[in-house]
């Protein structure tokens, strides 16, 4: 547990998020090190914000086609850790996106609708309080498609998905 909480300082310092200086490599290698220690069979949650926080860096360095390969694998390793998953989900579409892959972006944007959140601890938050990963997924599709001028998708959103999509909530 301490290496994942170190893995986690050392991002956000890499980050820029506490005063800036790390390097996302020692990031990655503190991730790498909580498998010295257990498995995703003896700690699956664990290993999945270890892996998820290790997929991350290769997104904040732009290496999106990294990115993409990391976060297929990750979706199909740990598809029970909703928590982790569902941030995967975000930084997979995005990272998508990033390579030209739009639709395979929304789709895998999309699969955050099909998903229960409702459990304590099924997402990260802030204060306490946990996100509404729907609603990121929601600001997300709303962006790309803005950006490709997508009325025909947020048409289909609004209908399929009204609470995150209707002119109301914009």
């Amino acid at each position: 547990f301490a290496q994942a909480q170190q893995a986690g300082i050392i991002m956000e310092v890499s980050r820029g998020a506490a005063g800036g200086g790390g390097k996302l490599e020692d990031c990655r290698n503190a991730c790498m090190k909580v498998f010295d220690y257990v498995t995703p069979e003896t700690a699956p949650q664990l290993c999945a914000t270890a892996e998820l926080m290790y997929f991350e860096t290769y997104f904040y360095q732009l290496n999106y086609t990294k990115a993409v390969e990391l976060g297929l694998a990750f979706l199909e390793k740990y598809p029970d850790q909703t928590r982790e998953n569902s941030m995967a989900i975000q930084f997979l579409g995005l990272a998508l996106n990033a390579t030209g892959e739009y639709e395979e972006a929304i789709a895998i944007l999309e699969t955050t609708f099909e998903k229960d959140f409702s459990a304590k601890g099924s997402s990260f938050g802030t204060d306490g309080k946990p996100w509404d990963m729907k609603e990121r997924a929601a600001v997300w599709i709303k962006h790309l498609a803005g950006k490709k001028n997508d009325t025909a998708l947020l048409d289909r959103m609004a209908a399929k998905y009204p609470e995150y999509f209707s002119s109301d909530n914009e």
